[in-house]
């Protein structure tokens, strides 16, 4: 599947899988060169939810929405899928500017 043009200048800043039983639960931020950021979660291949931020306070906000989702489904049972890692950066490594660092 070929990207568009405005997927191939976004950058992942956030970015985490997990597995229950054939279920998936995605949780993904990147930069987007129109508005900011964008958050979104999926479950299998259903957007759940997607948003826009232009402030990187809400983006900071999403973050922690997200690790509280993924601690509460990996208390259910959900794992990383074997064979794959979850990709996760600071602010500092995508914008260069001062953030705190999100990890799972």
């Amino acid at each position: 599947m070929a990207l568009s043009a405005t997927e191939g200048l976004m950058k992942t800043v956030f970015e985490k899988t997990l597995v229950r039983a054939d279920r998936f639960r995605s949780f993904r931020v990147q930069t987007s060169p129109h508005t900011g950021w964008e958050a979104s979660e999926r479950e299998d291949q259903r957007v759940v939810e997607h948003q826009r931020y232009s402030d990187w306070h809400h983006v900071e906000h999403a973050l922690r929405r997200f690790q509280q989702h993924i601690a509460a489904y990996g208390r259910r049972g959900g794992k990383k899928p074997s064979g794959t890692g979850a990709r996760e950066c600071s602010h500092d490594d995508v914008i260069g500017g001062p953030s705190p660092t999100i990890r799972g």
